[in-house]
C-alpha cells in the first residue's frame, strides 16, 4: 500500500528497504521526495473536502493534487529503476 511510502515510519518504507538491500543510498533521498509529494497530494485533496466550510475564494484545487500524484508515480518508477540498476 502507498501509505507505507509516507505515513507508517521508516521501518515499513519499501524504498528505504530497497536502499538498504542494494546499498543504493540515493534511494534514501528519493524516499523523502516521494513522501513529500504524497503528503502534499493528500493534504490538498483533504483540503478540497472541507473547502466549502472555509473562508476564502472557494476554489477547489484539482490540478495540483493530480500533478503531485503523477510526480510521485514518476519518483516511484525512478526508485524501481535505481534498485534494478544496483542489483
Amino acid at each position: 500500500p502507498s501509505i507505507f511510502l509516507w505515513n507508517m515510519g521508516d521501518s515499513k518504507n519499501p524504498v528505504l528497504q530497497l536502499a538498504k538491500a542494494t546499498d543504493e543510498y540515493d534511494l534514501v533521498e528519493l524516499k523523502d521526495d516521494i513522501a513529500i509529494s504524497l503528503q502534499m497530494c493528500d493534504q490538498l485533496t483533504y483540503d478540497n473536502v472541507f473547502l466549502p466550510f472555509q473562508p476564502g475564494n472557494g476554489k477547489i484545487k484539482i490540478k495540483e493534487p493530480q500533478e503531485l500524484a503523477i510526480k510521485a508515480m514518476k519518483q516511484i518508477d525512478d526508485a524501481i529503476r535505481m534498485a534494478k540498476d544496483a542489483m
